[in-house]
């Protein structure tokens, strides 16, 4: 009968921990996607220029374009 106890708290406490980990490693992985998967623009007569934002190219004044993932 203590053996199975001690197997369920065992089994109880592995839950919790991993529950806790998947709940912190979510939010990580969410900021991090963010930061990752931010979208990107480029000139596409100019493949070395990128941007954070929609504008112009400043070595043509083309329209910057989305890049793909």
């Amino acid at each position: 009968m203590k053996k199975l106890t001690a197997v369920l708290s065992s089994l109880a406490l592995l839950a919790a921990v991993s529950t806790s980990l998947m709940v912190t490693g979510c939010k990580h992985m969410d900021s991090d996607e963010k930061s990752e998967h931010m979208t990107k623009y480029t000139c596409k007569m100019h493949p070395e220029v990128m941007q954070d934002t929609a504008g112009t190219c400043p070595k043509c004044g083309m329209k910057l374009t989305k890049m793909r993932d």
